[in-house]
């Protein structure tokens, strides 16, 4: 009896070393003690010790720290595979870890295996369609975002990651739908909404675009989609100084968004601000290298700035990318016309 009391008392002086790793943020120590606790519990675990589990889990999901959630989850799988609910909680976080370190095989071997058992969960039809999604197999991932909405129709999450799936795929009608859908349950949506503009850009609705923009805008006013999407409107209309100003926020907001920054050259070179253009596209090229359009967005700007000669340089170096440009090669072709050059 006595030697069976000094077990349990050893036993958990190794779960609180656990606890007080963890709080500690000493979290590859606090896995240590708590596998030796785990080997001798036999499935016996406590209400409190199951939360504590699930907390470490999550703080470690939460801090991205995929390998060390693998290893406690697999271990958890092991040795307790008897406390049900518990491990398909654990098994749960050890997909999304694989998903998140992007072995989507693994992931979907261990969602699949789950969804045999529990065939009505949503959650996992939603995980499964996340692991599909990031694979780029739209089509998968739609799927079963749609068989997850079955059981749970109004579930925004669901929704919105069927929304962009339809967004990115150019599907504009089924967008509108899921929008609607999206709408007629959270009747300010700003995502849905952002993405009815750019149905309605795709429409070359323009105005109506604008109009739902600014809409987005002043409920959200550092939304950079929109902002983004506000700048294509205008300059499509060819209000190019309300483009620039848009295109200059998402910047202000997004630093890195090169999208924007190409949007931005092209929309200053536009309005004939060419020195404005030029810079623009002097950026790009050192940010995200020698693409043929920074190269031809200098060699065009300095062309317009009369620097016939650098014009000249850059346009030989755009070829070297593009050969057949015939935007390029004609430029080239009205540089080496003036006798000068």
């Amino acid at each position: 009896m006595k030697e069976s009391n000094s077990k349990k008392f050893s036993s958990s002086k190794l779960l609180i070393k656990s606890i007080n790793s963890f709080y500690e943020n000493s979290y590859s120590l606090s896995i240590k003690y708590l596998k030796s606790y785990l080997k001798n519990q036999k499935n016996n675990l406590s209400t409190k010790t199951i939360d504590f589990i699930l907390e470490l889990i999550v703080k470690l999901t939460e801090l991205k720290k995929y390998k060390y959630v693998i290893d406690i989850s697999e271990f958890i799988i092991e040795h307790l595979e008897n406390i049900d609910e518990f491990v398909i909680v654990v098994s749960t976080s050890l997909g999304i870890a694989y998903n998140n370190m992007k072995k989507y095989h693994k992931a979907l071997d261990i969602f699949l295996d789950l969804l045999n058992e529990y065939p009505e969960n949503a959650n996992l039809y939603y995980l499964i369609g996340i692991t599909y999604e990031n694979q780029e197999l739209y089509s998968k991932s739609i799927k079963y975002y749609q068989q997850a909405l079955t059981y749970e129709p109004d579930n925004l999450e669901i929704l919105h990651n069927i929304r962009y799936v339809f967004q990115i795929t150019e599907k504009y009608n089924e967008l509108n739908a899921i929008c609607q859908k999206i709408l007629t349950i959270s009747v300010d949506d700003l995502k849905a909404l952002n993405s009815l503009a750019i149905i309605y850009i795709h429409k070359e609705e323009y105005e109506t675009a604008i109009e739902v923009l600014k809409r987005v805008i002043d409920y959200k006013n550092d939304f950079v989609d929109a902002w983004y999407n506000l700048g294509v409107a205008y300059s499509a209309i060819k209000k190019y100084q309300k483009a620039i100003e848009a295109f200059n926020i998402v910047i202000e907001l997004d630093p890195h968004n090169i999208e924007a920054s190409r949007f931005l050259g092209k929309t200053y070179f536009e309005n004939e601000n060419y020195e404005d253009s030029l810079e623009i596209y002097e950026i790009l090229l050192e940010k995200d290298g020698h693409k043929y359009v920074y190269l031809f967005g200098i060699a065009i700007s300095h062309f317009y700035l009369y620097n016939f000669k650098i014009a000249l340089k850059y346009l030989n170096m755009a070829l070297d990318v593009k050969p057949k440009s015939e935007e390029a090669l004609y430029l080239k072709e009205t540089i080496l016309s003036f006798s000068n050059v």
